[in-house]
């Protein structure tokens, strides 16, 4: 959906597709990071996308492999993996909802500045955005 709203009319049909349409609008995607307060972690889901070198995610690859060869790959199948894969989601909808007053109702796990940035117009903004 962020893909066809940033870039009406390209046929993104993979994470390669996705990767360049998305890092073309929104230059600092890689560096964004979700903290989780309770366990001092910080989560940066899309950093292997570094236009340096840019590859898909580990947990990206993790998801697939474990949807098609679950039988060779469920050990994949594990909570870094979810957990990035959700930062990663979190991370998209700050992209999809950063022109809105706010995005509610907050998680409460993780944490990109809630609710300084979602309600007011100060706090941290996603990088590139």
């Amino acid at each position: 959906m962020l893909c066809n709203r940033e870039a009406a009319g390209q046929n993104a049909s993979n994470i390669i597709h996705y990767q360049a349409i998305l890092t073309a609008r929104f230059a600092g995607l890689h560096q964004i990071g979700i903290d989780i307060p309770r366990y001092r972690r910080k989560v940066q889901p899309w950093l292997s996308w570094d236009p340096a070198n840019p590859i898909p995610p580990i947990w990206w690859t993790a998801h697939n492999k474990v949807k098609h060869e679950r039988d060779t790959n469920f050990w994949r199948a594990n909570q870094q993996n979810t957990l990035e894969a959700i930062c990663g989601l979190l991370a998209l909808l700050l992209y999809w909802f950063k022109d809105e007053g706010h995005l509610q109702p907050y998680p409460e796990l993780l944490n990109f500045g809630f609710p300084e940035f979602l309600v007011s117009h100060g706090g941290q903004k996603p990088p590139g955005a």
